[in-house]
């Protein structure tokens, strides 16, 4: 009986082949396979410096008796070649720009890419192609795919009143072209009371007019942080006579209301609330 010995650790089960003496026979088609290495022949002795048989040989048996052949290996010489990682970020046109990079790695070894943490980005496993194997015959090449992130921006006026609503991409400019927001002025002059008599004139007139804030185009910058824009609305009052301590009175108590500006001039009888 020929056993027939894979000749390296963990090669597996050995099988055998039955052979009557005086016999000859073509010896069974190797069936082991090593990692890394090719079949060289089958060997009387373990070091390989006994008979040798190729694959698949004439084996004659002169005596009784069992024969144990060993498989001879010799290592595979190690083969590298290229593979490219690709990273594709989309821009706020919806298009992508890509960011190349080629390495060397082990042919038949497994290549990986793991996605990054990208400020105002997503990863999107659509597309994206994160492992494979290193192959000579085509390139392999890794893909991972950003997409960019969109933010909804409401505009509000003071009262809480949306004005409008958009769906911005991270790091798109904004513009706000909705209509212009608006805040009436209430003016109430005649409170003013010193021991329960009251001080204060009715004014000659009250003149209303708008004075807008300046509007500039802001940034996403991904803490969603956005101008509130608005209109001021300016009212002026003027007496054809007041006294200095009712005008400072008047003052007083404006200013500790919502207004925001308060300007006036006692010579003139006169005074401009900006709300």
């Amino acid at each position: 009986m020929i056993t027939f010995n894979p000749n390296y650790q963990d090669g597996g089960a050995e099988y055998t082949q039955n052979i009557s003496t005086g016999d000859t026979e073509a010896l069974k088609v190797m069936s082991f396979e090593r990692e890394g290495h090719t079949f060289i022949e089958w060997n009387t002795l373990k070091d390989g410096t006994g008979d040798g048989y190729e694959n698949g040989a004439e084996y004659t048996i002169l005596f009784a008796g069992d024969v144990e052949l060993y498989a001879i290996w010799a290592e595979k010489e190690k083969e590298y070649s290229e593979y490219k990682e690709e990273i594709y970020k989309e821009n706020i046109d919806g298009t992508y720009d890509i960011v190349t990079t080629t390495k060397t790695g082990l042919v038949s070894a497994k290549a990986e890419m793991q996605p990054s943490v990208i400020n105002g980005f997503t990863f999107n496993a659509t597309g994206s192609v994160l492992s494979g194997n290193i192959t000579k015959d085509e390139m392999l090449v890794l893909k991972v795919y950003y997409t960019r992130n969109n933010y909804t921006i409401t505009f509000k006026n003071y009262d809480g009143t949306v004005i409008q609503s958009k769906v911005m991409k991270y790091s798109e400019t904004l513009i706000f072209d909705g209509a212009e927001p608006t805040r009436d002025a209430t003016v109430q002059i005649n409170f003013i009371t010193i021991n329960g008599i009251m001080k204060s004139r009715e004014p000659t007139s009250v003149d209303q007019g708008e004075t807008k804030l300046k509007k500039e185009n802001r940034t996403i910058d991904g803490t969603l942080v956005v101008d509130i824009i608005a209109i001021k609305n300016k009212v002026k009052v003027t007496w054809d006579y007041i006294t200095s301590e009712d005008m400072a009175r008047l003052q007083s108590a404006i200013a500790k209301s919502d207004f925001v500006e308060v300007e006036y001039n006692d010579s003139k009888g006169m005074m401009t609330i900006v709300a």
